[in-house]
């Protein structure tokens, strides 16, 4: 992508983490709704459950992998070790 100066750039990529952020929140916010029993039983009955949270754990893998690319994009250069951190926990999520 090509920008016109540095601020062009700085907004966008600056903004691609704060949307990935947030949407890593909004998953972990709906992760912790409380369902009906019935709800429940009936999700772990036909493996509705297990289906949910792998496809909220492939886009927490996506979202963090937009994290890790775009901050060495900023000019403040953040550091990424926790975001590679929190990337390798969700990929053992994954593979369990």
């Amino acid at each position: 992508m090509r920008f016109k100066d540095d601020l062009q750039k700085e907004i966008y990529y600056r903004s691609q983490i704060d949307y990935c952020y947030w949407m890593i929140q909004e998953i972990s916010q709906h992760k912790g709704e409380m369902q009906s029993p019935l709800e429940t039983m009936i999700d772990e009955a036909t493996g509705f459950s297990k289906a949910k949270i792998k496809e909220q754990i492939d886009n927490a893998i996506y979202l963090m992998k937009v994290i890790i690319r775009c901050k060495p994009k900023c000019l403040a250069k953040y550091d990424v070790t926790n975001d590679k951190k929190f990337l390798a926990e969700l990929q053992k999520l994954k593979r369990a």
